[in-house]
């Protein structure tokens, strides 16, 4: 469950300081990051922020996996009150889309042509991005699909 000290800043950030685009993402096989993840994505919505400026990045693994209690649902607090994955998520990247390299391409905007404006962050120098990531990690990496120990992602190497 997201905590009010997440959600006041991010208050701040949207009535300051207009987010042009916001970019979430999270690795596979945990349902708590998915729930993170999609609790974020639904009060940015909330806040305003439509989804063609939303990339979501999901392993979208974890609502019909087995070893979830609620088939094709995903909540963030026991009371289960709330679906976050509900009729109106928007994945833009799931599953093995979910790859360091199309990361670093939304990032950068170095996207081969094929890719649609959909799944493209459209930010300029003017930007501001919101930029949610969970998962496992350590200084300065953030680990990508658990399965893939080269899908470590060291963010001093990227060049903006």
């Amino acid at each position: 469950m997201l905590s009010g000290s997440i959600l006041l800043p991010l208050m701040t950030i949207t009535k300051h300081c207009p987010v042009s685009s916001c970019l979430n993402l999270i690795g596979r096989f945990n349902y708590r990051h998915m729930a993170n993840t999609l609790s974020l994505y639904r009060t940015v919505k909330r806040l305003g922020i439509p989804d063609e400026r939303i990339i979501l990045m999901l392993a979208d693994d974890m609502a019909c996996n087995s070893r979830n209690k609620y088939p094709a649902q995903v909540f963030n607090n026991e009371n289960h009150w709330l679906n976050l994955y509900g009729d109106n998520v928007e994945v833009d990247y799931r599953g093995y889309e979910l790859t360091v390299e199309n990361f670093q391409r939304v990032l950068t905007g170095r996207h081969e042509n094929a890719v649609p404006r959909s799944k493209r962050l459209l930010s300029d120098e003017g930007s501001h991005i919101l930029l949610y990531m969970t998962g496992h990690g350590g200084d300065e990496f953030l680990k990508f699909q658990d399965s893939d120990e080269r899908g470590k992602l060291i963010f001093t190497s990227l060049r903006f």
